[in-house]
């Protein structure tokens, strides 16, 4: 017989800094990504997307006007990643975070808090670590 022991829930796969990051469809997973992450993404890709198209035109090698051209883009990238602000936004903690509330890609004010209580609590190791196997009683009283 098995015996049901008390789990922590800092020890679930899904609990990050008081959060639950199981998500409980693709909506809610869209709703916790942090809008800082995806704006300075979203601006990235713009400015990727404008230095392409100005390299098409890029026809007899480099030139003064288009290194110059190259330079504003990037400029406004930066001034415009400047101006995205997320009132909630605390300093990073790494060099990877835009701030210190973002797990991954996502959000940490957006998550759900966690409950301590979950039915689908995950350890790594599956639902054999949630039951510990003992030895039948050897005569001795608990």
């Amino acid at each position: 017989m098995g015996r049901v022991v008390t789990i922590d829930a800092r020890s679930c796969a899904y609990y990050v800094r008081g959060r639950c990051r199981r998500p409980t469809s693709g909506e809610a997973l869209e709703a916790w990504r942090c809008v800082l992450l995806q704006e300075r993404r979203r601006l990235s890709r713009m400015t990727l997307s404008d230095l392409a198209r100005l390299d098409r035109f890029q026809v007899g090698g480099p030139s003064r006007a288009l290194e110059k051209a190259r330079q504003r883009i990037i400029e406004k990238t930066f001034v415009q990643m400047r101006r995205v602000v997320c009132p909630d936004r605390v300093a990073p903690q790494g060099p990877a975070q835009v701030c210190g509330r973002q797990d991954a890609i996502n959000c940490l004010l957006l998550m759900p808090r966690c409950q301590g209580r979950f039915e689908h609590y995950f350890t790594g190791g599956g639902a054999l670590a949630l039951v510990r196997r003992e030895a039948p009683n050897q005569g001795t009283r608990d």
